[in-house]
């Protein structure tokens, strides 16, 4: 469904009066792929006033991670590039390094494939390696910052 005005005004129909919708590039975006993913209108109206009240919707609910993950990748990528402020208590080169452990965690359970290694040494290591990557995410989640 492509936003145009007279989608606006359906979509207006659905939130509660006085409640202001943004009109944002970024609010035009995630509106439009609520719209997309969501084929019965009182549901997309449903999902796209959830999503203006509450700031997320039903797209997101089913899987909590993969949202996070998909909103976190680009200022991670972002992050490595700029090698900017790290903790204390690491070098700039470890701090790099756990960054893309995380960026690499993130985009391997986006790819939501079962598509890991089989034999079980490698499929040890593989779950390691995540299981590793997120516990740097939980570690340093207060020291992302630039």
């Amino acid at each position: 469904m492509k936003l145009n005005k007279n989608n606006w005004k359906k979509i207006e129909l659905f939130v509660p009066r006085g409640t202001k919708i943004p009109k944002t590039l970024y609010w035009q975006k995630e509106i439009d792929s609520t719209c997309r993913q969501i084929d019965k209108p009182t549901r997309r109206a449903k999902a796209v006033s959830d999503l203006i009240k509450l700031g997320f919707n039903e797209v997101a609910w089913w899987s909590l991670y993969s949202h996070i993950c998909e909103k976190t990748i680009g200022p991670l990528k972002w992050m490595v590039r700029r090698s900017c402020g790290y903790p204390a208590d690491i070098t700039s080169e470890e701090w790099t390094k756990i960054l893309k452990e995380i960026l690499w965690v993130m985009q391997e359970d986006l790819k939501d494939s079962w598509d890991y290694p089989h034999e079980e040494a490698a499929r040890t290591a593989y779950f390691e390696r995540k299981n590793k990557a997120y516990a740097y995410f939980g570690k340093y989640f207060r020291d992302l910052w630039t």
